[in-house]
């Protein structure tokens, strides 16, 4: 006996120096794992300093890409301007070719009318010397009937010399006194001719004075007419006046354009050069830019490469912790203790295979009495937001701890244990759904924040703290978290502060609580002599981890 509590002694001796040599590995591991994931924090902070840069450098490309755009667009606006401008000086060129070729068409036309004009005024003088010439052979035809008269007057005179009146009265005497009848035929045809020869007279001087009236009045109209033309020629030639002005007008306007034309033009090559010149620089730089961006790229895939390494050598650190906590409990049970173990183990496990009948039931008899709709919605909520979660811990532990004795009551108080679950599920469904609403409320304003740069710093330093404050916890806890939604890592961290503060181990070797061997190692004394509490504690945390599965 006493050989044997030597050994047992010397055994747990050992077993003391190897707990201590393993906790110092351990310390040293966590200390590199602190240091590893600190230098990680510092590239994974240099890089999102790098892409920020990159950002800003991308914003000030974009900027710039702007800022080129409305040059382009002032460009754009000048060349419109000066396309406006030749468009106008080639309306005015348009204008003023329409204005010559009206004024050349009217300058044919008045030559055409003065041409008329002098033709109309040739005919006038033709026809006035045509009158001149008939006055004139009317003229002759009266001197020569004149003469003609005189002539005949001269003939029909008397020897004595005596006027042809003198004859008459004679012969008017020779009548009273009875002259002959031949003296009388002869006295009758001297005063019929000289009757005849004073109508035809009388007619001439009428067709004088007809011919005197006609030609006035040709030259009355000759006159005005040429008035009238003379009055139109100055107004023609006053209308020539004006149109010569506007012309001359239209040609300084037309040479004041040609040469804002030549300034525009100018200016427009020098602006092209001084693009050219910007847009060459800007290409220099957007392949510098390029090839530092492919730099960076390159870093980052090597920093990603070591992030993977240092994420695998913290994953098989880990691994062999965990072996080696496993071999340290290992080496610390003793026979009897691993058939205690395995004896806690199968009742646990059968513990297990209760609840999960219990469970199946419980939700076979619910879906039952609710309705489809009542189910679907049911089923389709979320989680339970982490400002809730204890309260939903401590519900799901007084179900974990009702769920036995539920199992061995009555029907009638099992139907309504049922009724009053169904009754808490539909209230726990609607605060689900309010909760789902404040959920979607709080995600849609958190993608909000995400759109600023200051949001994102916080949601990374979030991460940062979630990440430490999850990355030293327990494989149990650690399990959890990977598979429970994010909203129940509030209560995974509660549950692991609670363990920290009982020293409690991390894995499923549930009796190493119960069971420690040394004074240095496990739970306090206080809590090893009551090994029924740690096994209660185990199961409605495995209950607890159960209902957030369903939950979930």
């Amino acid at each position: 006996m006493g050989k044997w509590k030597e050994a047992v002694t010397t055994q747990l001796n050992d077993a003391a120096r190897k707990n201590k040599k393993l906790r110092e590995e351990l310390r040293l591991l966590r200390e590199e794992k602190a240091n590893a994931l600190s230098g990680l924090r510092v590239q994974l902070t240099e890089e999102f300093q790098e892409r920020t840069a990159m950002q800003r450098d991308e914003l000030e490309a974009l900027k710039k890409q702007a800022a080129a755009l409305r040059e382009e667009k002032k460009t754009m606006a000048a060349t419109h301007e000066a396309e406006l401008q030749a468009a106008r000086t080639k309306l005015r060129e348009v204008i003023q070719l329409e204005l010559e070729t009206e004024y050349k068409r009217r300058e044919g036309d008045w030559e055409k009318e003065k041409t008329q004009l002098q033709m109309l005024t040739a005919a006038k003088e033709t026809e006035r010397a045509q009158a001149e010439h008939e006055c004139g052979v009317l003229q002759l035809r009266l001197n020569r009937l004149g003469t003609q008269y005189d002539e005949l007057a001269t003939l029909l005179q008397p020897e004595c010399g005596f006027t042809a009146e003198t004859c008459v009265l004679e012969a008017g005497d020779h009548a009273a006194d009875g002259t002959s009848n031949a003296e009388r035929q002869k006295t009758a045809m001297a005063a019929a001719h000289a009757r005849q020869m004073e109508s035809i007279k009388a007619d001439l001087q009428s067709k004088e004075q007809r011919t005197q009236f006609l030609l006035g009045r040709a030259k009355q109209e000759h006159e005005a007419e040429k008035t009238q033309l003379l009055r139109e020629l100055h107004l023609r030639e006053e209308e020539l006046k004006v149109a010569h002005t506007l012309l001359k007008q239209v040609q300084v306007e037309n040479s004041r354009y040609m040469e804002r034309v030549s300034h525009a033009q100018t200016e427009r090559q020098a602006l092209e050069q001084r693009y050219a010149a910007k847009v060459s620089a800007l290409s220099q730089e957007l392949a510098e830019r390029i090839q530092a961006a492919d730099e960076v790229q390159l870093a980052n895939k090597r920093l990603q490469e070591q992030l993977r390494t240092s994420q695998q050598q913290v994953a098989t650190l880990e691994e062999e912790s965990t072996m080696r906590e496993e071999a340290f409990h290992s080496l610390m049970f003793s026979e009897d203790s691993k058939r205690i173990t395995m004896d806690l183990q199968r009742a646990l496990q059968a513990a297990r295979d209760e609840a999960e009948e219990w469970k199946m039931q419980y939700y076979a008899s619910v879906t039952a009495s609710q309705p489809p709709s009542a189910a679907v919605a049911a089923t389709s909520q979320g989680g339970p937001s982490p400002q809730k979660s204890a309260e939903a811990d401590g519900e799901h532990e007084s179900a974990a701890a009702t769920a036995p004795a539920a199992a061995v009551r009555t029907p009638e108080a099992w139907h309504d244990q049922l009724a009053a679950r169904e009754a808490n599920l539909d209230l726990q469904a609607a605060q689900l759904a309010r909760k789902a609403a404040l959920l979607a409320a709080a995600e849609a304003k958190l993608n909000k924040m995400r759109s600023s740069m200051a949001s994102g710093d916080r949601s990374n330093a979030e991460d940062d703290d979630s990440d430490r404050g999850l990355a030293d916890t327990s494989p149990l806890i650690s399990t959890a978290a990977s598979l429970l939604p994010s909203s129940l890592h509030g209560s995974l961290r509660l549950l692991e502060a609670q363990r920290r503060r009982l020293h409690l181990p991390g894995t499923c070797g549930l009796c190493a609580c119960c069971f420690s061997g040394g004074g240095t190692t496990g739970v306090p004394r206080r809590l090893r002599r009551n090994a029924f509490l740690t096994i209660v504690a185990a199961l409605m945390l495995l209950f607890m981890l159960a209902s957030f599965r369903v939950v979930a």
